[in-house]
């Protein structure tokens, strides 16, 4: 993990705000590469695990969660019952979590307690941009004021600043 950055969760402050940020990979997309001969934890267990280590050994306003576990799949999935959803249930201190793994198009967040679930879907169809400010009540914790979905298109300018910071992740 050391030769490739991999950590357990990393810290971005911007705007006078640190955030905790952490990835996740789901049960059901594990199931997707069986033959990988890579074991993960519990997402439950494993996210709560680090929820803890980031309160006790962190100064950060707010937690989110970069997850590959998921929400709506198809037609006949509840969302009460997916993966990030029962995540947002076992872990209510994060503050976001941006899904993946579905390639779930969600034009509105879905709220679960004090913790929020966005995703937008796949192929880099859309951008995601969700906007958190801080309750008033005292609480220490987060309220969505906006969130949108912004499609990748041919409306889209490029920015020469990072179209040159790209190049170098190219083959």
């Amino acid at each position: 993990y050391d030769a490739y950055g991999v950590k357990e969760y990393t810290i971005i402050e911007h705007a006078g705000i640190r955030a905790a940020m952490f990835g996740l990979m789901g049960e059901n997309a594990v199931e997707y590469a069986p033959e990988s001969g890579l074991l993960f934890k519990d997402a439950k267990e494993a996210a709560a695990e680090t929820e803890k280590k980031i309160k006790t050994e962190e100064d950060v306003d707010m937690i989110i969660c970069l997850s590959h576990c998921g929400t709506i799949e198809n037609e006949d999935d509840v969302m009460e019952e997916t993966e990030d959803y029962l995540l947002a249930e076992a872990v209510p201190e994060i503050d976001l979590i941006i899904s993946g793994h579905t390639h779930t198009v969600l034009e509105e967040a879905v709220q679960v307690g004090d913790t929020y679930i966005v995703s937008c879907g796949a192929y880099n169809a859309y951008m995601g941009h969700a906007v958190l400010e801080p309750k008033t009540d005292g609480s220490g914790r987060y309220v969505l004021s906006s969130y949108r979905l912004i499609p990748l298109d041919e409306t889209v300018v490029d920015d020469a600043a990072v179209k040159e910071e790209l190049k170098g992740y190219h083959i």
